[in-house]
């Protein structure tokens, strides 16, 4: 089993819990992780892989333009129909909003029917 996790980052902060949570995941002995920037994303494993999660940081109760930007321009080549899929966000303002973030990755670029 493959799986991808996609991030964008500003200040490295969703860059490192993209990097705990490969840890996890690859600590269970049977999957295959990989990170990716959202500048630097393998199309060829992301397409081969199960599940895919999508990770940005919350600005403004939202994900970042610039993940924004990059979903609508790539969404299609992700193949993404029948993946496990999963979303997650950091936050470093004191009234959140993170929770808003991830049901924008969720919602509104629908990753599966089966979100972990």
């Amino acid at each position: 089993m493959k799986a991808a996790i996609i991030y964008d980052s500003r200040t490295h902060t969703t860059e490192k819990a993209a990097a705990f949570m490969s840890e996890g995941i690859k600590a269970s002995g049977e999957i295959e992780v990989q990170c990716f920037n959202i500048d630097n994303v393998d199309f060829n494993f992301v397409e081969q892989s199960d599940m895919v999660i999508f990770g940005s940081p919350t600005y403004a109760a939202s994900i970042t333009g610039k993940m924004k930007n990059w979903l609508e321009g790539n969404a299609g080549k992700l193949k993404l129909a029948g993946k496990l899929g999963g979303a997650f966000a950091t936050e470093q303002y004191i009234h959140g909003g993170a929770e808003n973030t991830i049901n924008e990755l969720l919602v509104s670029y629908p990753i599966s029917t089966n979100i972990m």
